[in-house]
């Protein structure tokens, strides 16, 4: 059917289109001004003017094009040829109802909310249309039929409570270059005013009709009320945490108490960042259970390829969703604040003044520990109160971070006395050549019904164990743990670990990869490791004989340690092999002389610079206002985006999911490990766009197979 302007002029004006659940525009409009009044009180902005601008940046959609697109009988070709169609600018033709003291406000809100105002990568930013196509080209065709429009516009306007009257389109039209011209000549910067806008529109557009119920829950200073009393068994427990300076500098043993203590610490909202994101599952579930359930605490998943898509098929980012009163991430999910990409404005408004836990700082790589460093830089300038935990931090790093910091005028550090230290002296380390001459002690260890974990460092490795072992005691229960299960089985596996098999009598075995490493709670009493850098192996040496007993009930417990062979993928070979070496064979591993083998690995530690893909430098940023870097070269080198796969048999269901169902069915995967077989497999088109990975019949029992043949579409 022909879109004419008399279907214009009966048709109900429309945010989303009937193909998708329709939504009016008036109606999407006061669901943004919501959102926007309630992160401007937050953040101290005029409520009145965030307001405004929230009913302001979408009446562009109100143009008959648009709507012609949104009832479906335009395509996004017909939106696309000749001058692009850009709604924001259209919406900025509207300016003439406000008070021009408040133009620049509304005008940061409005022009990019959706792209960068130039060099975006889809070229379709305002000042990029302009210079292809001239301003007088992109007058026109924003204000055609202005006549007709222009009313439907202004009568919604109305409808909302803003005071309107009548716009001549010489009117628009000058209010459109005064637009262009503060736009061009903006300088460096970041707008809060964007951020307040994106933030409040994603959360809008993503919620909808859950949306009162979400902002009431909102920036709330979270209470934690499920702590541990004080116990001289867990040293951190009986220490002050009442300390006036900001920041915070642990170094304990796992089990000493640290997640409490540092949680004691924090003043106001919370971002609980962790290495790993296999390890956020049970550092969310751990957390929700020590506040109320009136608390909002956030779980983030994958990287920053979490997204829906808006009418015009244009990707939304729904992490940051601002005010949630405790976020458990990882450092990727905020990198953007110090590459500038996309909503980094959003993400910075959300941080700034908020209390952040490091957790486990030294287990990042070379380049992604730089990430980290520059973060704590610009989380410093605005107001942030760090707070870091670790069990093996190599000195000259924890030097470092002090001094990032302020030095001990501005952080509180705590560290357990040697005697302290000595209460953890709880293992046995022996060395091994291989696995293979361990099978008959893992057999003999089940007998005497004793729950053994066995870590190896690649997930083939761990599916390859996990089967020949599983062959050998088909009647032991046992579970596979490694980050190639989809996001709700990798959530339900954990929780099986801890309350089943950690909670439950022996015998068992788990054969798992790194992610046991961090956060889970586990107590198990033997384990058999492939050599890794010593403080990954302390972190794995936690989850054995990991509960707390009195002097006279102690023992030590054991570790088999394999050599590392030729290949010690993911880790560098020389930090490996001479981990191994400092360990002990047959002996007690000291827990007072942890720190010393620490430093002899890491003797100094370079952190990589990274200084040029950043765009903070000291206190400024080097980057335009109302501009965002597209694609960060540095974020492709880090893997952030890693890919997502899902499973042949759940692409209906995958199709059919909103973004919350979504993120549970996908299964994430570094990039490199699909290297060789991703151009031979086809994507979802839909949601993160994730590989389709068929013939995954063992599914279930050993988690996601890359396999070249079956693979292949």
């Amino acid at each position: 059917m022909r879109w004419t302007l008399d279907k214009y002029k009966e048709c109900k004006l429309l945010a989303k289109s009937e193909t998708n659940e329709p939504l009016s525009l008036k109606a999407h409009l006061v669901h943004v001004a919501s959102a926007a009044e309630k992160v401007a009180e937050a953040v101290d902005k005029d409520k009145k003017l965030a307001r405004r601008g929230a009913y302001l940046h979408d009446i562009g959609k109100a143009h008959p094009f648009y709507q012609g697109f949104i009832h479906g009988h335009l395509s996004m070709v017909d939106l696309q040829m000749g001058i692009p169609h850009r709604h924001e600018f259209s919406s900025l033709a509207f300016l003439p109802l406000f008070d021009k003291e408040n133009w620049p406000a509304l005008v940061e809100m409005i022009a990019a909310h959706h792209k960068s105002i130039k060099e975006d990568s889809s070229e379709r930013g305002l000042l990029d249309i302009v210079n292809r196509h001239r301003l007088d080209g992109l007058l026109e065709s924003h204000l055609e039929d202005w006549d007709i429009w222009a009313p439907r516009a202004i009568e919604t306007l109305d409808e909302v409570g803003i005071e309107t009257r009548d716009i001549s389109i010489q009117e628009a039209r000058e209010a459109l270059r005064w637009a262009y011209e503060y736009c061009e000549d903006l300088g460096d910067g970041w707008s809060e005013w964007k951020g307040l806008l994106m933030a409040s529109d994603h959360m809008a557009s993503a919620l909808t009709k859950s949306l009162e119920p979400h902002l009431a829950s909102l920036f709330k200073q979270p209470k934690f009320e499920k702590t541990h009393e004080p116990n001289p068994l867990y040293p951190l427990s009986i220490k002050s945490t009442d300390d006036e300076r900001s920041h915070t500098l642990v170094v304990a043993p796992t089990g000493a108490g640290k997640t409490d203590f540092l949680l004691k610490r924090c003043k106001g909202r919370l971002f609980y960042v962790l290495p790993f994101q296999a390890s956020i599952n049970a550092m969310y579930s751990r957390i929700k259970e020590m506040v109320s359930e009136q608390i909002d605490v956030r779980l983030l998943h994958s990287a920053s390829r979490l997204v829906a898509e808006d009418e015009s098929r244009e990707k939304i980012q729904l992490q940051p969703f601002v005010g949630a009163n405790i976020k458990v991430l990882t450092p990727h999910q905020i990198s953007n604040i110090i590459f500038g990409s996309r909503g980094f404005e959003a993400n910075l408004m959300d941080l700034r003044g908020c209390d952040i836990i490091l957790d486990e700082v030294h287990t990042y790589e070379a380049e992604s520990q730089a990430m980290v460093v520059e973060i704590v830089k610009v989380l410093l300038e605005h107001n942030c109160r760090i707070h870091i935990g670790t069990a093996t931090m190599p000195t000259a790093l924890y030097e470092k971070l002090l001094e990032l910091m302020g030095g001990s005028e501005h952080v509180y550090e705590v560290k357990l006395s040697n005697d302290e230290l000595e209460t953890y002296d709880r293992h046995v380390i022996s060395k091994h050549q291989s696995i293979d001459e361990l099978f008959d002690t893992i057999g003999q260890s089940l007998s005497q019904k004793e729950k053994i974990l066995i870590v190896l460092n690649t997930v083939k490795e761990s599916q390859d164990v996990y089967e020949q072992l599983s062959a050998l005691h088909p009647d032991i229960p046992s579970m596979l743990l490694h980050s190639r299960f989809r996001r709700k089985d990798r959530r339900d596996r954990e929780k099986r670990l801890e309350q089943e098999f950690n909670q439950g009598d022996g015998p068992c075995f788990v054969v798992s990869t790194q992610v046991v490493e961090v956060s889970l709670d586990i107590n198990f009493d033997r384990m058999v490791t492939q050599a890794a850098p010593l403080d990954a192996l302390i972190q794995r040496f936690g989850r054995i004989n990991r509960e707390r007993l009195p002097e006279s009930e102690r023992t030590l417990k054991p570790i088999h340690v394999i050599s590392p062979g030729d290949n010690t993928l993911p880790y560098q070979k020389e930090i490996v092999e001479k981990s191994f070496d400092l360990l002990p064979d047959q002996e007690k591993l000291e827990t007072t002389e942890v720190q010393g083998l620490i430093d002899e690995v890491y003797p100094e530690i370079t952190v990589s610079e990274i200084s040029d893909h950043c765009c903070w430098h000291g206190k400024e940023l080097w980057l335009k206002k109302l501009r965002h870097i597209s694609e960060p070269v540095l974020l492709k080198l880090l893997e952030i985006d890693s890919e997502s796969c899902i499973l042949g048999q759940d692409y209906d269901t995958y199709m059919e999911a909103d973004w919350k169902e979504r993120q549970w069915l996908e299964i994430p995967v570094n990039r490199k490990s699909l290297y060789a077989y991703k151009d031979n497999l086809q994507r979802a088109e839909a949601g993160s766009e994730p590989f389709i990975m068929t013939d995954q019949n063992r599914y279930d029992e050993l988690g996601l197979q890359l396999k070249k043949a079956s693979n292949f579409i």
